[in-house]
């Protein structure tokens, strides 16, 4: 059977979030079935992804807990971790905005130190999320643009702002 974990990010893309789940929950279990635990924090992440999008945030954390937990089991400590990004996103959904603005930054400042732009833009994104939820809108423009342009700098860039604009009729 295929075991890939693509069909679930095509779920999520087209917010079939119930199928993700489902893809996900599979994985995981014919994964930790053969012993393999290489994409565990990947796929409890995932899962706490969803379990957020659905407003479960208590499933969410613990998933995200969880996560952590198997990042660090396999040696994964310090590395950049999206469970640690999605529990700073249900710090922002539960009301602790200074805090998850605090971390995010902090987070940001590290990866950015160590050139991991992706984990850079990524806590970007998570205090942009903190910012804009306690109304402080410079600061979104200001962590957006930081963002951005760590992304440009590995060449991600919104597709559709690429296209050429549509050619003029005579």
């Amino acid at each position: 059977t295929d075991q890939s974990t693509t069909p679930g990010f095509w779920y999520l893309a087209t917010d079939d979030w119930e199928r993700a789940r489902q893809r996900f929950v599979t994985t995981l279990q014919q994964e930790r079935a053969r012993g393999d635990l290489s994409s565990e924090a990947e796929l409890l992440t995932r899962l706490g992804e969803v379990s957020a999008w659905f407003g479960d945030w208590p499933a969410a954390r613990r998933l995200a807990k969880e996560a952590a937990t198997a990042a660090r089991e396999l040696g994964e400590e310090g590395a950049y971790q999206p469970s640690e990004r999605l529990l700073l996103q249900l710090d922002v959904f539960e009301g602790r905005l200074d805090q998850a603005t605090a971390v995010a930054l902090a987070e940001a400042e590290r990866f950015e130190r160590l050139g991991h732009r992706l984990a850079t833009a990524s806590y970007l994104s998570a205090a942009t999320l903190a910012r804009a939820s306690s109304g402080d809108y410079p600061g979104v423009l200001e962590t957006t643009e930081r963002a951005a342009a760590q992304l440009l700098s590995i060449g991600l860039v919104e597709p559709l702002g690429r296209l050429d604009p549509a050619p003029e009729r005579a």
